[in-house]
């Protein structure tokens, strides 16, 4: 049988790929294998072709005894062929339920976030999923259907980088060997060479919008075209070749809008939670739409969210505007969401870890006993000294007041509605966010900013914003003695 599988062309075209991917026989591959025909033939593939390979197989307990006896069916394989065997069990659908999603991204984020855990935990280079061409046809007519742009229809690349996800500084690679190859003929191999595999009968229910593309509409393209599957195909490869035409030319339209952080970073929170700042109207306005929508698909915007983002950078209203990568308030995987603001005619994208940060902060209230130095809002020192006015010396970005007007503790929290101090400076009273807005400060960034107050004996009263400014009535004059500086960096030294 082996010499028959090496003599086949889906062998052969099989170890083009795997050549175009960088593999060599000392490369480690995990597989990930259900028992299906298409995962045993590719395995089949690779422990034929003399590859190192481990096996990896999820229990999703979805279809009852039939889920374990294809864990039971892959086990052997892998066992009969002394190749390593990884193996997970999960409750889908109650993973599904707890993280409000649909039981097909329960189930893919389940698969994926362990292949790439045993990945990264074992020392593979390359994750191995047995996609097909079919499936490849299916994921363009279902990205379609959604709503999408010219990435979509890209549909499943044949190897993709995962360092990011997986968390590594070794490079890392999904690969699809077998997305060359239709479901008919890789059907025919595994039956000419009598490879035995499981059979998944929930593939023939239309439960799920894939099944009712393969069961349904692809048949009926097949009807007005019988190598479809093959054209559409061909075309997601034009595509593949525009998109990277595309994508060099976005980039030069979008280098020319980008924005720096700018000289005024309040606490380096910028730095922290901005990655890029768009000034919208340097983009080119006839092809405006499309590049902010190309550009918005790379931070994981759906298409909907993408289309109010880019209609609302075309209205050029005065209000700002906040969007979010994700549709739940769960900002689990949070280094995958981020949130869109539009404002003063900027597009801002920030990481969507500043939603969870702020109402933490949200809840801050700490007590100041004492002058001393102080650790606060995730990491930050807040550093308090009295000087005697003789010594007086005023230092960037440190704030200074009149020791004697205040009495600790002191209090350091967030800001609440409608909370208002005099600046320095000005005689008048003013709201704590309209000082904000003057300073420029993103909407974002508010919620991160904190007061420095009196205890409520003396009223709670306002003494600064640390890092900004201070209470007018505070400021140090010809007849104070003892002046009290309060400075606020963004780390530990």
């Amino acid at each position: 049988m082996q010499e028959a599988i090496v003599e086949s062309s889906l062998f052969k075209q099989f170890i083009k790929e795997c050549e175009g991917f960088g593999i060599s026989l000392s490369s480690k591959i995990l597989l990930g294998v259900s028992g299906g025909v298409d995962s045993i033939v590719m395995a089949t593939l690779f422990h034929t072709a003399g590859y190192k390979i481990a096996i990896a197989h999820v229990n999703f307990k979805l279809r009852g005894n039939e889920s374990f006896a294809d864990r039971d069916f892959v086990a052997n394989w892998a066992k009969e062929r002394n190749i390593q065997f990884f193996e997970k069990e999960e409750d889908t659908e109650n993973f599904a339920q707890q993280n409000k999603i649909s039981i097909e991204l329960a189930a893919r984020k389940i698969r994926y976030d362990w292949f790439y855990e045993v990945l990264r935990n074992e020392g593979f280079t390359y994750l191995a999923i047995a996609h097909n061409a079919n499936d490849n046809a299916e994921t363009l007519l279902l990205n379609l259907i959604r709503g999408t742009g010219l990435k979509g229809i890209c549909s499943i690349r044949p190897i993709t980088e995962i360092n990011s996800e997986t968390n590594c500084t070794e490079r890392k690679f999904l690969i699809r060997p077998l997305l060359f190859a239709e479901r008919t003929q890789i059907e025919a191999f595994a039956e000419r060479d009598k490879i035995a595999y499981r059979e998944d009968c929930t593939n023939k229910e239309n439960i799920y919008k894939r099944n009712k593309i393969r069961n349904q509409i692809i048949p009926l393209l097949e009807e007005l075209n019988p190598t479809a599957v093959k054209r559409l195909n061909l075309n997601i490869e034009y595509f593949r070749q525009a998109y990277a035409f595309e994508k060099e030319n976005v980039a030069k339209a979008l280098s020319n809008a980008v924005q720096t952080i700018g000289s005024f970073d309040y606490m380096s929170l910028r730095k922290s939670y901005l990655t890029t700042s768009l000034n919208i109207q340097k983009l080119p306005k006839e092809n405006r739409y499309y590049i902010l929508y190309s550009f918005l698909s790379d931070y994981n915007f759906s298409y909907e969210s993408s289309c109010d983002i880019v209609k609302a950078c075309e209205k050029e209203s005065p209000t700002s505007k906040v969007f979010f990568s994700w549709s739940e308030k769960s900002l689990q995987d949070s280094a995958s969401k981020f949130v869109a603001t539009i404002e003063r005619g900027y597009l801002n994208i920030f990481k969507g870890e500043i939603i969870s940060d702020a109402e933490i902060l949200q809840k801050l209230q700490l007590s100041i006993p004492a002058e001393g130095e102080y650790v606060v809002n995730f990491g930050k020192r807040f550093i308090l000294s009295i000087k005697s006015s003789n010594e007086f010396k005023k230092a960037p970005g440190v704030l200074c007041i009149d020791a004697d007007k205040v009495q600790f503790p002191l209090i350091l929290r967030s800001i609440e509605n409608g909370d208002a101090f005099s600046p320095y400076g000005l005689k008048g009273s003013k709201k704590v966010n309209d000082f904000l807005n003057d300073k420029k400060i993103d909407l974002l960034i508010k919620p991160l900013v904190t007061l420095l107050c009196n205890n409520k004996n003396r009223g709670g009263s306002i003494i600064c914003i640390p890092g900004l400014e201070i209470e007018n009535s505070l400021c140090v004059t010809p007849q104070t003695k003892r002046y009290l500086t309060i400075e606020f960096t963004p780390s530990p030294v």
